[in-house]
């Protein structure tokens, strides 16, 4: 598992960052997962409540059934996603999984999300193994700044 950030040094990931982030971390899921990959992509009207515990059932339940009320748009497609959803949401997240669990490795699935505490921030999380992601990435977006991807979007 791999976990990393970019970050613009000033001001928040546009719309346009955003779009080309999503694209171009899908293309990378799927050439490393060998396998096409879908797009899950939520946008909620606050941050997405998350616990560093294992909370009883019922806090567990409680925290999901908050976060499946705070989705006011999800879709599997970039294009359906636009500008002024983007601008109108508070947290974004973005799960890229394989469409043929079969003919991937283990496990494999790819996170980022957008937004929240940290706007600046695009946030990523890729298992089983990511480096071809960050070196991709690192290319790409040359002029962000990189970081370990343990500070994230839904800290406070």
């Amino acid at each position: 598992m791999t976990r990393f950030s970019i970050s613009n040094l000033l001001l928040p990931i546009s719309f346009a960052q955003f779009c080309a982030m999503v694209q171009v971390y899908q293309q990378i899921a799927e050439r490393s997962f060998a396998t096409p990959c879908s797009l899950q992509i939520k946008a909620m009207n606050r941050i997405k409540m998350t616990s560093s515990f294992m909370h009883d059932d019922g806090t567990m339940e409680w925290m999901d059934e908050q976060n499946r009320q705070a989705v006011f748009r999800e879709t599997s497609e970039l294009s359906a996603f636009s500008a002024e959803i983007f601008d109108r949401a508070v947290y974004i997240e973005v799960i890229i999984a394989p469409v043929d669990k079969s003919a991937a490795p283990n496990y494999a699935f790819a996170h980022v999300e957008f937004k929240g505490s940290r706007p600046r921030q695009a946030t990523f999380y890729i298992q089983p193994d990511g480096e071809e992601a960050v070196s991709c990435l690192r290319k790409k977006f040359r002029f962000q700044i990189f970081g370990d991807g343990y500070s994230h979007n839904t800290d406070y």
